[in-house]
């Protein structure tokens, strides 16, 4: 019986060795590149939360928002922009476009 055991075991341990070694060859698929914004999105997100200025700002922006002349259509809405909601919102969706 224990040399049956020891025989199964040595079976294993083999096979755990095979598999390690199969997964060490197998290739690993590149990380994403980091946006060319990621350092200017940073700074506008630091900025965004420590100073108000920054934060008064967009929701100025935000609100002088206006519909793009006829012709340029984005649907579902008219200005993509306004469809963050708010100041904050603004942000986050230039965030969200620019950080792909």
């Amino acid at each position: 019986m224990k040399g049956t055991i020891r025989y199964a075991l040595a079976g294993l341990i083999a096979l755990l060795a095979m598999a390690v070694e199969q997964s060490a060859r197998a290739e690993v698929p590149p990380l994403p590149a980091p946006s060319p914004c990621e350092d200017s999105l940073s700074y506008l997100e630091h900025q965004y939360r420590n100073d108000e200025r920054t934060r008064i700002a967009f929701d100025l922006v935000y609100q002088g928002l206006v519909d793009p002349p006829a012709g340029y259509a984005y649907l579902p809405t008219k200005n993509p922009w306004r469809a963050a909601g708010s100041g904050a919102g603004l942000k986050d969706k230039m965030h969200e476009m620019f950080h792909a």
